[in-house]
């Protein structure tokens, strides 16, 4: 009998291993052919499993769901560090990830089956072991696709580290809240389960800052590259991202397209300092008649476009040619600027149709009415 009982505990310990196994042959690169791998696998589990069935069978405290087989686990650690070209660390957050999974099958296997009698608990912890799984691996494998080789993948700068530890202390916190209710008097076992547990709050909370921290180092650059560093406005970059948002959303908008009329005449008068200034001057203004209807971008020298998602593009459009003709700080002369105007979705649902139709307008109105000196 007791003979039987542990060969159950070994199929339920053989699952496990099953599961665990294969999600490193998932996310490990692999030394050999997947053939081989599988003959190795099958050798050292046939080693390993008989001579733990010798071993038990002299004792009588495997299968109360103690965590004993725990350490058949970690032997596993030989074989795949000579199988997969995979670093330690690297291989120890991927099998814990997967520990974490199978240990809480099995823990609540265990509890569970301790509900009824203790006659056939080590058949009814495989029993509902197998079922959790029937039920539940298919979901973890699609994660484990998706999310875990993401993370691997994409985590560096010391989130890896990070990972590695978050994943261990779950791992060890599976164990300790299994033998923490199997052994309720022991209080050593329940303050280290505790100071586990505080460890890795304090470990997911730094994942959690470097994760923010480091989304908000790359929402900075992105600024970086969407933004004019004279004017603060948003580039070209920027208008294509923000206008294909718009196409998607399905909003309506007019592109206004600007040019600023004899720039080149401020510059050379007046000194490319003031041209700078003069081109800032240009950007405040329109934003404040845009009035949170639209966003005004540079697009290269003095060249602008709005997206302006107001109804009143023709009054908008005549308040940009009634700005002001001496820029009063500076003392400089404003020659006005030549705009041209196309509608999304009326004239084109393509952006680069949209500037082009925009800008043939606004050098249609220029050779109309040439500015004056």
């Amino acid at each position: 009998m007791l003979k039987m009982e542990i060969a159950v505990n070994l199929l339920v310990v053989l699952e496990m291993v099953g599961v665990n196994l294969s999600v490193m042959h998932t996310c490990g690169t692999r030394k050999y052919s997947g053939r081989r791998i599988a003959a190795v696998f099958l050798l050292f589990t046939a080693g390993l499993v008989g001579g733990s069935y010798v071993l038990l069978s002299r004792g009588s405290q495997f299968g109360n769901g103690n965590d004993l087989f725990s350490v058949l686990g970690f032997l596993y650690l030989i074989p795949i560090r000579l199988l997969y070209r995979e670093s330690l660390p690297r291989i120890l957050s991927i099998m814990c990830s997967s520990w974490i999974y199978t240990m809480l099958i099995f823990v609540f296997s265990v509890h569970f089956s301790s509900l009824f009698s203790e006659a056939g608990f080590a058949l009814r912890v495989l029993l509902v072991q197998t079922g959790l799984y029937a039920g539940t691996v298919w979901f973890f494998f699609r994660w484990v696709k998706g999310g875990l080789l993401f993370l691997l993948h994409h985590m560096n700068g010391g989130l890896d580290k990070i990972l590695l530890a978050v994943s261990v202390g779950w791992y060890a916190a599976a164990i300790l809240l299994n033998l923490t209710f199997l052994y309720p008097k022991a209080l050593i076992l329940r303050l280290v389960t505790l100071c586990v547990l505080t460890g890795i709050a304090a470990m997911s909370y730094l994942l959690i800052y470097r994760l923010v921290k480091s989304c908000r180092n790359e929402t900075q650059l992105q600024e970086i590259a969407y933004t004019d560093h004279l004017t603060g406005l948003r580039n070209r970059a920027g208008l294509f991202l923000d206008a294909n948002t718009l196409m998607e959303k399905k909003t309506p908008f007019s592109l206004v397209f600007m040019d600023l009329n004899r720039f080149k005449s401020i510059n050379d008068s007046y000194g490319h300092l003031a041209g700078d200034r003069y081109l800032c001057w240009f950007s405040k203004h329109v934003q404040e008649l845009l009035d949170s209807q639209g966003r005004l971008y540079r697009m290269s020298g003095d060249e602008f476009v709005c997206l302006y998602t107001g109804r009143e593009t023709p009054e908008f459009v005549k308040n940009i040619r009634l700005l002001p003709r001496v820029i009063q700080e500076e003392k400089i002369p404003f020659w006005g600027c030549s705009v041209g105007v196309s509608c999304y979705p009326e004239d084109s649902c393509s952006l680069d149709r949209l500037i082009y139709l925009a800008d043939q307008k606004m050098y249609g109105e220029k050779r109309e009415h040439p500015p004056k000196a």
